[in-house]
């Protein structure tokens, strides 16, 4: 009689990883329409879900337009689940990269203002000067949907000549656009 040996076998990755990617798309699909309900509640008129730009070559979540007639451009990244260590996470690194080279292809085309709806707070270093060297007029701003609830309803009521305030005191002039430390060396 002839005796057969039992062989383990190493989990199938292809199905985990199709599982984890399942997830992602159905927590995606779920906060943006977190998203939604935010804009929503906060004065925005929500135009259009997931629009792709041909000529930008990209893809938003959300149009919205405020009580003014200005339409932004959405990307929503983040879960429901609360904060999470920001920059320290490979997926919030990734979130505000392509968060920001969406919105310079949509203002390369001239389309505009982006914001980026977010739960991954920037509290790394290298996450604030990801964020400081982005011009505002690319990215306009970055705003948690959870909990900056007085920023949501700020830009749902905001005209043309506030929005333009806005930006002007949040840009910088070139020779600032340095982080305070590279500044600090130098004096």
């Amino acid at each position: 009689m002839r005796r057969y040996q039992t062989v383990t076998r190493w989990p199938d990755n292809s199905r985990s990883t199709a599982h984890a990617a399942q997830k992602r798309r159905r927590d995606d699909a779920e906060f943006t329409r977190t998203c939604r309900a935010a804009l929503q509640s906060a004065g925005f008129t929500v135009d259009i879900g997931k629009q792709f730009f041909a000529d930008a070559g990209v893809e938003v979540d959300l149009i919205a337009t405020n009580r003014q007639g200005i339409s932004f451009y959405i990307t929503c990244r983040g879960t429901e689940q609360g904060a999470h260590p920001g920059m320290a996470r490979p997926s919030a690194a990734r979130a505000y990269q392509k968060a920001i080279g969406r919105a310079s292809a949509l203002h390369a085309q001239g389309w505009g203002p982006s914001l980026l709806l977010t739960t991954f707070a920037p509290d790394t270093e290298r996450s604030r000067a990801l964020l400081a060297a982005v011009n505002p007029e690319v990215l306009f701003d970055v705003v948690n949907p959870l909990t900056d609830v007085y920023r949501l309803r700020w830009l749902a009521r905001a005209d043309e000549r506030q929005l333009a305030a806005d930006l002007d005191r949040r840009r910088k002039p070139s020779g600032q656009r340095r982080n305070d430390r590279t500044l600090m060396t130098q004096i």
